[in-house]
């Protein structure tokens, strides 16, 4: 009886009761005293109750325990456990699947008769009975989907009205400022004999996606959340934000799906937003382009005017700039008739907004070369119509580098630091004669002499500022010009400007130009008894000889003044290879002088150099040399009187050796030549 007390005791303060099935017992979840959860297994078989419990009272001998008799008398109420104590079966398997879990070692038996005692996990088998093939197997998968349903249904904030609608306005007036394409939200909800009361602001926050219901909204929400506040108040705005401003990226994704809503409009006056307007429209013919159009008068003079095309050939439509109601920049364009199509104006908006000012300009026909000169120097220029006698011919031209680096002494640091002596690089662009400085705009460069436009190549430009700052420069504020100027230290500039000059730079400093080899020339002439090699490193067609460029680099030189006053790079790595002809040589004026005795040495070093040019007399000793088979016993000349022994010929045949190849040599006597 005490434990029947307890069990409803127990039944009045359970919060949680989860019941499962394997195969032919149960399990039943109680979370009950300070939220302990309790498990019970139990099955009816023969008058005996098999029970197992986690309670620390069945743990001390498998006694029988309140939470038992708990279960029980919850079976019993839900129809899994008959009056006479025997398993409904087919109740049973209708219970969610345990799935897989341990089996308990240890069980507990209360008999009919008898008193509770404890049995092992295999007796518990026996007792039970083979287990039978589970019926509905698959039913755990829908209780799953029902729970999971069920969890997110209640995770929906119930707080929103179903009928409530959000209503999306575009700000005029706001976005004519240049703010960008600002955004008010508004909500409203039906009257109860039919129409709508008067939206109100409503401010968008990311919490609001749990409580509104329709799917585009929660889009539209999300996207939303990430755009600026448009109401100017910063982090000082109280409440979520009633206005968004939108980025061009955001506009193009947006746009089409608020006007998909029905629910976008043109904001007309606060009192009453959206009295007498009807909601926006997707165009689905596609996007819009500026053209600029310039016309010959019947005075001969130019009108520049404005419009928007799309489509190609005859299906080409047109619409005069001041006929939209409104554009944005790389945006939209909002037709008076409701309609807003992309619009493409190819990052010249300023044309839109001039045009739209002033519908059209007059130009004098003398005035037609300047004209072109402007057009052509505009950072960004849209699609152009231009009459045939100003059409020009394009002249694609390669791009070419220029710095031009000069002395500065202003301070490279902050604004209070001391002054220092720093370098100042002034970087520009070569097309052919033609240059353009990389602070200037324009899409090319018109040359009014040859009527020729020269495209300016935009990303060898990026590459070159690029290049420029890889070699040393940094970007440092000159408060004297109040701007920002590349710079670099003075030691820093030769190994700067030798990387440029290898990419093909032109490069000045201080009025001077700087070189870099472009060729090594090797010229051998003989002499009397030596022979000069000249060596001479072209600098773009001003040369020096090896002598001198040898003579800078051993003392640390980087630079070399030439003849003409411009500088050379010091090829060092072309020195390094042509250094071994002054080891042996003298050096004589621009010269470097061999003697006739090393005309193999001299043949040997210029062996690898096919550009090497020599006269005649070297020629002739070189081949000498190269086909020198030996020295042989030479015959006295006819004139001789006598006769000479065999190793006297011998003798005779080294002097003419040494007479052939300008050698010196001792006579000795041992050679029979002496007397």
């Amino acid at each position: 009886m005490e434990e029947r007390f307890i069990a409803n005791r127990i039944m009045e303060r359970t919060e949680v009761r989860v019941w499962q099935a394997h195969e032919v017992y149960v399990v039943t979840d109680l979370r009950v005293e300070r939220g302990v959860q309790h498990q019970v297994m139990f099955t009816c078989t023969a008058g005996d109750v098999l029970f197992n419990c986690n309670c620390a009272h069945f743990a001390a001998g498998a006694r029988p325990c309140a939470h038992l008799l708990t279960a029980l008398v919850e079976a019993e109420l839900e129809g899994i456990l008959s009056q006479r104590g025997v398993l409904l079966v087919d109740r049973v398997r209708d219970l969610p699947e345990l799935g897989e879990h341990q089996m308990p070692s240890q069980w507990g038996i209360v008999p009919p008769h008898g008193l509770a005692r404890a049995v092992s996990s295999a007796e518990a088998v026996r007792m039970i009975g083979p287990a039978s093939a589970p019926r509905f197997a698959w039913k755990p998968l829908f209780e799953s989907v029902r729970r999971t349903e069920q969890s997110r249904s209640q995770a929906v904030d119930r707080s929103w009205p179903v009928n409530r609608q959000i209503l999306y306005a575009i700000d005029v007036s706001r976005t004519l400022a240049g703010n960008g394409l600002v955004i008010r939200t508004f909500s409203r909800e039906p009257k109860k004999d039919g129409g709508w009361k008067k939206p109100a602001a409503l401010g968008t926050s990311i919490e609001m996606l749990s409580k509104v219901r329709d799917e585009q909204d929660r889009q539209i929400l999300a996207l939303m959340a990430g755009t600026p506040d448009g109401s100017g108040y910063g982090y000082y705005a109280y409440g979520a934000p009633q206005q968004r401003v939108l980025t061009d990226a955001h506009a193009t994704v947006l746009l089409p799906r608020l006007c998909q809503t029905g629910r976008l409009y043109v904001l007309r006056n606060d009192e009453e937003p959206f009295a007498e307007t009807q909601p926006l429209r997707w165009d689905e013919a596609g996007p819009w382009r500026l053209w600029i159009d310039v016309y010959r008068q019947s005075d001969g003079d130019y009108l520049i005017q404005g419009s928007l095309r799309r489509g190609e050939g005859d299906a080409t439509e047109q619409m005069p700039l001041d006929a939209p109601a409104m554009l944005t920049s790389r945006g939209h364009v909002f037709s008076a008739d409701g309609l807003v199509a992309p619009f493409d104006d190819s990052g010249a908006f300023g044309w839109v907004i001039a045009l739209r000012r002033k519908n059209s300009a007059r130009v004098p026909a003398n005035e037609a070369e300047e004209l072109l000169a402007e057009l052509y120097a505009a950072p960004h220029l849209p699609k152009l119509k231009l009459p045939e006698e100003l059409a020009v011919r394009p002249d694609v031209r390669p791009m070419r580098p220029r710095l031009v680096v000069r002395k500065s002494s202003r301070s490279s640091g902050s604004y209070y630091s001391s002054a220092v002596d720093v370098l100042v690089g002034d970087l520009s662009f070569g097309y052919g004669d033609l240059t353009a400085k990389a602070t200037d705009a324009g899409v090319g460069i018109y040359d009014r002499k040859a009527r020729v436009l020269v495209p300016r190549d935009a990303d060898a430009e990026a590459a070159a500022v690029e290049r420029l700052y890889r070699a040393g420069f940094r970007d440092v504020f000159d408060h004297t010009a109040d701007r920002l100027t590349a710079q670099i230290a003075p030691k820093a500039l030769p190994s700067a400007i030798r990387g440029l000059l290898n990419e093909d730079w032109h490069v000045e400093a201080e009025g001077k130009l700087y070189r870099t080899a472009g060729s090594f020339s090797l010229d051998v002439t003989s002499g009397i008894d030596w022979f000069d090699l000249n060596i001479k490193a072209d600098f773009g067609g001003v040369s020096a000889p090896l002598p001198r460029l040898l003579a800078a680099l051993r003392k640390g030189e980087s630079l070399l003044q030439l003849d003409d006053g411009t500088f050379g790079l010091l090829p060092e790595e072309w020195l390094k290879k042509y250094a071994p002809f002054a080891g042996f040589g003298e050096a004589r004026g621009d010269n470097l002088r061999f003697a006739r005795t090393q005309v193999g040495i001299l043949d040997a070093l210029l062996a690898a150099q096919p550009q090497a040019t020599f006269d005649e007399a070297f020629v002739r000793t070189r081949d000498e040399l190269r086909n020198f088979q030996g020295i042989a016993p030479q015959e006295p000349p006819g004139s001789f009187v006598g006769k000479l022994r065999p190793y006297q010929c011998e003798a005779l045949g080294w002097f003419d050796f040494l007479r052939r190849f300008s050698f010196g040599g001792c006579l000795a006597d041992d050679m029979g030549l002496g007397k």
